[in-house]
This record gives structure tokens, sequence and C-alpha cells, in this order.
């Protein structure tokens, strides 16, 4: 009997430390987030600490994709990302786009009646700009915000032409139900 439990005993042991080797093979891959913040300098990590308030946090894991794509992304040569950057003075904008070169920021588009502008940037021309006093906040620019002009004039023509189908729709069924009420009531008055 001590043997068979002395057997047993050691099996469990055996297992235990099977599970602990191989799960340990199978640690999780880091994800483009984590790759891309291990491979900061410090004084990027200062930068982004010391600006964090003026930034979404998206931005940091779009320029991190770019990097470091993952399994079901296709690799692209991309070295820039859409934001849309809110100034404290809009009477400033020109000086501010100024400091960039055209490595850093492309796409600019600025309808001067906001405070905001669109443009896509690089990385390095992010860190510029979260630096800049008259920045007041910066956000990743989601498809279609309104960095592409076409795409927004189709997209309000599409809302308008659904938006006046269902207009229609419930003038149709109104005129439908006025109609058949009208003739519910010359049965009943028979």
């Amino acid at each position: 009997m001590k043997r068979v439990t002395s057997i047993f005993l050691i099996s469990i042991v055996f297992f235990i430390l099977l599970q602990t080797v191989s799960a340990d093979l199978n640690l999780p891959e880091k994800t483009p987030l984590e790759k891309w913040q291990n491979n900061l300098t410090q004084v990027q990590k200062n930068i982004l600490q010391e600006n964090i308030q003026k930034y979404e946090p998206r931005i940091l894991e779009e320029f991190a994709k770019l990097k470091y794509p993952e399994e079901n992304q296709t690799e692209t040569n991309e070295t820039f990302i859409r934001i849309v950057i809110y100034l404290k003075d809009t009477s400033q904008t020109d000086d501010v786009l100024s400091n960039f070169s055209s490595n850093e920021l492309k796409d600019i588009i600025n309808r001067q009646i906001s405070d905001r502008i669109g443009v896509k940037i690089t990385e390095a021309g992010f860190y510029k700009l979260i630096q800049d006093d008259r920045v007041d906040k910066v956000y990743f620019a989601r498809k279609g915000y309104f960095l592409n002009d076409k795409t927004n004039t189709t997209f309000l023509l599409l809302l308008f032409g659904i938006i006046l189908i269902v207009i229609l729709l419930i003038i149709l069924f109104y005129w439908l139900f006025l109609r058949l009420n009208k003739k519910v009531n010359k049965i009943n008055k028979k």
C-alpha cells in the first residue's frame, strides 16, 4: 500500500511539474502596445508621461499597430495615423502647423470654422505636437471622422436619403391608414 501511495504522490508531483513547465512554454505573446512601449527611449516615455492629459491613449495603440502589426493585420509601410488636434487658440493654427515638416505631418484639413484640425502625423511629429503649449487635446480620428471630405459628403447624402425615405414611408402609411379608416367608417354606417 505504501508503494502505491508513493507512486501516486510521485505521479502527482511529476504532473504538477509538467504542467508548470508547459505553462511557461505557452506564455501569451505581448500585445503590439506592450512591444512598442518596451522599445521607447526614456526621453519618449517622459514626453508621454508629462503630457498624458493631452492625448487619447488610442493614439499610442495605433502607433504600436504600425510597428507591430497583429497576425490578422496586413503589413504596411504606413507611418502616419489620423488624428484630430484641438488648439487652445484657433488663431495659432498656422503657427502650430508650420513647425512640422511634410515628413511629420500631411493631409491637413483645417476648416477654420472650429477649433479642430484633422491631420495625418508620424510618431516623431506626435511627440513634438503634444509638447506644444498651444495644443489643448489630441484625439485619434476614427475612419470617416472628417479627414476625407468626399467620404463625409457621401455619408451625409446617404443619411439624407435614408431620412427622406423614412419620412415618405411615414406619409404613405398615414395616407393608407386614413383611406382604410374611411372604408371602415362607410361599412359601419351601413
